[in-house]
């Protein structure tokens, strides 16, 4: 543009030289045709000029398209910018929510670990101060003591007289002495593992609980008339007719009134004719059927229950649910089907309309 306008002042400069000398000639031989001449070269500059303000104002409008166009951008390159920070703060507060739900459940799960500890070692104690109780059923004060006494004085002279007969068998025989004390150890042995034996691992507690104590091994199936408590090994089936507490190792199908599960890992269907609640940290690989559960630990396997179920927030449930009513706490994890099948709900006549 600077351009032009420099060529513009050119042409004016130079019509504004050569009027003079026009103006000399126009009284001499001649100056007519040079008049002609002025007047074209004034049209010729007139045109130039008018062209030259024309592609001014062409480029002026272009300059400010461009100068609007750029504001455009701008504004527009804002509104992206705010859009990407709104997106951002919200995508923020959503991960700062899902941190605090977290941390809320993690609290819970915590709360309800050390409730479910605490409720652990007071049946702990429980069963230790009955089975203190239970081998102290003897009469109270001396008399007790004497009679103790007496039986151990009894069992004595018995086995010192064994032991005498043996040693005459040795010295008369010609048992050799490694052969004779290898005889003598095994049935010592035989001995303490039949006292051991005498010594019942089974406990009936108030003659309606029957506790499996720690340590305790049973290989094969178990029935009983009241409550029982596993707090051994079990390899093998279950049948309770009263409440079954499971804080041992147990392999096999379970079936109570009302069972309680609060063990690392349980491998078998658990059946109940009222409730089921298993603990914290717990892994069930197999069905549970009842009338009412609560499932705070993992279960593998069909969940058919004609009643409630809560899955609560640390809860993992892989298998599909049949059940009346259904509660699924924040933060569990349920890969499967759930059905209401024992809802009072005909859902078919429901929907056809003839409710």
């Amino acid at each position: 543009m600077s351009f032009l306008r420099d060529l513009k002042k050119d042409w004016s400069q130079a019509v504004n030289e050569l009027l003079p000398e026009e103006e000399l000639l126009r009284g001499q031989p001649g100056g007519k045709a040079e008049g002609i001449e002025r007047l074209k070269a004034e049209k010729a500059a007139e045109k130039l000029s008018a062209e030259i303000m024309r592609q001014e104002e062409t480029e002026e409008e272009k300059e400010l398209q461009e100068i609007e166009q750029m504001i455009r951008q701008e504004e527009a390159e804002k509104a992206r910018q705010e859009e990407e920070r709104l997106a951002e703060e919200k995508r923020l507060q959503e991960e700062e929510r899902l941190r605090e739900e977290e941390r809320l459940a993690e609290e819970e799960r915590l709360q309800k670990e050390e409730q479910l500890a605490e409720e652990k070692r007071l049946l702990e104690e429980e069963q230790l101060q009955k089975e203190q109780l239970a081998g102290k059923e003897e009469l109270p004060g001396e008399p007790a003591q004497e009679i103790w006494q007496e039986e151990e004085s009894g069992k004595k002279p018995e086995e010192d007289m064994e032991m005498a007969e043996k040693e005459e068998i040795y010295e008369g025989g010609n048992v050799e002495k490694e052969l004779f004390d290898e005889l003598v150890e095994k049935e010592h042995k035989n001995e303490e593992t039949e006292e051991e034996a005498l010594e019942v691992a089974v406990e009936a507690v108030d003659g309606n609980t029957t506790i499996i104590t720690k340590g305790t091994v049973i290989n094969g199936s178990i029935s009983s008339d009241g409550s029982l408590e596993v707090m051994g090994t079990i390899t093998g089936d279950i049948d309770c007719l009263g409440r079954l507490s499971i804080v041992g190792n147990v392999s096999g199908s379970s079936t109570a009134s009302e069972i309680y599960v609060n063990t690392s890992r349980l491998e078998g269907n658990l059946t109940s004719r009222s409730s089921v609640e298993i603990g914290v940290g717990t892994i069930v690989v197999g069905d549970v059927t009842g009338t009412s559960a609560v499932i705070s630990g993992a279960v593998k396997g069909e969940v058919d229950v004609n009643g409630p179920v809560v899955i609560d927030s640390t809860a993992i449930v892989k298998g599909n649910i049949n059940a009346r009513s259904v509660q699924i706490n924040n933060g569990a994890v349920l890969d499967g089907y759930c059905a209401l099948s024992y809802s009072d709900v005909d859902l078919d006549t429901f929907f056809n309309g003839d409710n």
